[in-house]
Formats: C-alpha cells, structure tokens, sequence
C-alpha cells in the first residue's frame, strides 16, 4: 500500500517556499527592512483565499506541482501531535505573538470531534479583540482565522455538493477533526519555514498569496497557504 503522509506534503511544501523566495533573486537591503509592516487581513488576500477554493483547476495544478493526490484511497495520514506543537512554541523565527495565541487552540485540535470546528474557530474569532496585543497583530490572526474557516466550511460543504460556501454546513458530523489537523499541520509547517525565508532573505513569495515581507509577513502567508493545501488534501482523505 502507498503511504503518503500528511509531513511528506508539508516538507515538499517548505521545500518549494523556500527556492520559490530564493529564485526571486530578493536582497536584504537596508531599505526593505524599514518597511513598516501593514495588516494582511484584506479584502483582496481573502477573495485570494476564496478564489482558491472555488478553482478546481487552479487546485488540480498545485497539487499536481507538489506530487499530491488528494483523492487517492490508498493514503495514510499522520497526524499532528503535542511534540509538534512543542517544535513550533520553541521555533525561533516564528512570532512569539501569534505562538501565544494559536497554542491553546491548536492543542484543542489534537482532540477535537467532528462536529466542533467551525464552532472552535468561531469562539477563537470571539477572542482576538480581547487579546493583549496590537492591534496589527490582531488583525493577522483574524486573517488566519478567517482562512481557517473558509477551508473547513468548504470542505464540509463538499461532502454533499460542490456549492459556494456556506455556513449551513457548521454542524456536519463528516470530517471536521481531519481538517482541523490538517489546518494546524499545514500552519505550522507554512509559518516556520515562511518566517525563516522571510526573516533571511526580506521577503518570501508563497503560491496563492504572493509576496509577503518579513519574519512576520512570511509565517503568516505560507502558514495560512500551507493549511490550505493541507486541509483540503486531508479533507480528502478522511472520507
């Protein structure tokens, strides 16, 4: 039986965020980094991230890119556990900022049950405001956040039609607990390898997104593309 487990996708994935920066030829001037950083929770990145997961094509294309067949029956999936989330709380380039806050969340995800995540997120959104941060870190989280929803509730509308997202579905007993580990797989991966490049090199290009600037910029982007592409493959794979 082929295994292809869910770490293969996320090392390929870091291995294309980091040559695709590379490739870009960026240099580490004194100029870019005294950019000062703006919100990614914009209406374009959304419509980006929704854009996405409408395209059928644009999916086939990515994953046919990375080696990933989403639809294969013979797939074994390992899932995220509490030392990888003790790997990322010690990831040195990751921002402490958005460690503090995804922790308990994503620790939750270790055991969450099929029907509880969009209702987990939904309770996360509820706690950004009150968070003690700024107010630009604030608004990254609810970008993410808003990416984490947007893949889950696609992926369990999907088990029943190929309709536009909808918040309906929040109650489906399908796959919730894959894609909720598919979600914190695929950040964590994402944002470490992205706040590496983007901390080294000035900025990082992610496929999806585009170019993000910095430490910050860069685990922000290729971690919300990497649960992206993580979650849907492993919604795949839990039906």
């Amino acid at each position: 039986m082929k295994t292809f487990k869910i770490i293969t996708i996320l090392f390929i994935t870091c291995l294309i965020l980091s040559c695709t920066s590379e490739n870009n030829e960026l240099e580490t001037t004194t100029e870019m980094e005294t950019i000062t950083p703006k919100s990614i929770n914009t209406i374009q990145n959304r419509q980006l991230i929704l854009d996405f997961l409408s395209d059928k094509k644009e999916q086939e294309r990515v994953f046919n890119e990375w080696g990933i067949d989403p639809e294969s029956n013979n797939t074994e999936i390992e899932p995220f556990t509490q030392k990888d989330l003790d790997d990322y709380m010690q990831c040195a380039e990751c921002p402490s900022e958005y460690k503090n806050f995804f922790y308990p969340m994503f620790q939750e995800f270790l055991t969450l049950e099929d029907n509880q995540v969009i209702e987990r997120i939904d309770y996360y959104e509820s706690q950004v405001g009150s968070y003690n941060s700024d107010n630009l870190t604030k608004d990254n989280i609810r970008f993410v956040l808003f990416t984490f929803k947007a893949v889950a509730q696609y992926k369990l509308e999907s088990k029943n039609s190929e309709k536009s997202i909808s918040t309906n579905i929040a109650k489906d007993d399908c796959c919730g607990r894959a894609i909720a580990q598919g979600l914190v797989s695929g950040f964590i991966a994402g944002c470490a390898q992205g706040a590496y490049v983007g901390a080294t090199a000035g900025s990082v290009t992610v496929p999806v997104l585009g170019t993000a600037v910095g430490a910050v910029g860069g685990c922000i982007f290729s971690g919300a593309v990497g649960a992206v592409i993580s979650a849907v493959a492993n919604g795949f794979w839990a039906w």
